[in-house]
């Protein structure tokens, strides 16, 4: 049940993004009330978030202010598998920031961001915006000055909210997630720190069963303790922990431009991510559908009452209650 419920929830725009010729903007008029907002959303380099949504469509449109894309709507069945995902994420790192690398898992991340911002713990889900060719190109002392931006605070871990990446790109030496925790605990390292000490604080669960499935029953912590241990022979964690029985490809997730490009510093020396130009209008006009789905279908009490019943089936304890960590919500 678990695998057609992730599967559904990953990957149901596959069949907007290849199946039938994108709606074009241009020929669309928005709801008059929506017009400028909608249009200054697509208008964006960057994918907006579930904030940058709402704010934009103030007060909140009842109906969808963008043509509705039938293979984005988001159905019980796919609210039954986000609560499931988020239950063993919280088993696995409870209270972490959860961050989706890349294109392929932001609609997750989506979901799983208005659900935390509708129970009152903003911050939790932070995007990780790398592509293939961001990793590849990606110095090591660059990568953790870029997660220093996100808050990650390799200085002083205990103060430091905890970072998992998610992604289905695999943990094989070369995938994307390999590439990211071996630059940085090699950098960590090298910078005089216990690289031990970082498996509890930066680290990474797999969508693909490729890796220590998560079990409820398990104590994640021992896990960690056996990494941390084996660190003393290798360069970075040898496993990483995995999403139960799932089979999914998140390929053809909505897109709101093309691939990342490589890191670099702007003009003040921060490191940012180069953000393709080119884009389709008909898919980011998906994506705004898509996005509209969430916020109305995710937060909602009803969703908060999902999780709580797939916790407690689990016997799982995950804190549903408003925070006030400023480490978070920043």
């Amino acid at each position: 049940m678990v695998r057609q419920l992730v599967f559904a929830l990953l990957f149901m725009g596959s069949v907007s993004t290849f199946a039938q010729e994108p709606a074009q903007g241009d020929n669309h008029q928005f709801a008059k009330k929506y017009d400028k907002a909608v249009r200054r959303l697509l208008s964006m380099n960057e994918r907006p978030t579930i904030a940058v949504v709402k704010k934009a469509l103030k007060p909140w449109p009842r109906t969808s202010p963008v043509p509705e894309d039938e293979n984005f709507i988001i159905t019980k069945e796919m609210l039954a598998g986000l609560a499931e995902v988020i239950v063993y994420f919280e088993h696995a790192f409870p209270g972490a920031v959860y961050l989706p690398m890349g294109r392929d898992a932001v609609g997750l991340g989506d979901m799983m961001d208005a659900f935390y911002t509708s129970i009152g713990q903003p911050g939790r889900i932070r995007r990780l915006d790398f592509s293939r060719p961001t990793v590849n190109n990606a110095n090591s002392s660059d990568l953790v000055d870029y997660l220093k931006g996100l808050g990650f605070k390799f200085q002083n871990l205990r103060k430091s909210p905890t970072f998992v990446i998610f992604d289905s790109t695999g943990y094989q030496g070369t995938s994307q997630l390999g590439l990211v925790l071996d630059k940085v605990y090699t950098e960590y390292a090298r910078r005089g720190h216990d690289p031990k000490n970082l498996v509890y604080k930066f680290n990474a669960i797999n969508l693909y069963p490729r890796g220590k499935s998560i079990d409820p029953e398990d104590n994640p912590r021992g896990f960690l303790e056996e990494q941390a241990f084996r660190l003393q022979y290798q360069s970075r964690p040898d496993r990483i922990f995995a999403m139960p029985e799932m089979d999914v490809d998140l390929s053809g997730s909505p897109e709101w431009h093309d691939s990342f490009g490589t890191l670099y510093r702007d003009s003040k020396g921060k490191v940012q991510v180069q953000v393709p130009e080119e884009f389709d209008e008909g898919h980011r006009l998906s994506a705004l559908f898509h996005l509209y789905e969430i916020v109305r279908k995710v937060e909602t009490p009803a969703m908060k009452r999902r999780v709580k019943a797939v916790a407690k089936k689990m016997n799982v304890e995950i804190n549903l209650r408003p925070f006030c960590d400023s480490a978070l919500a920043s």
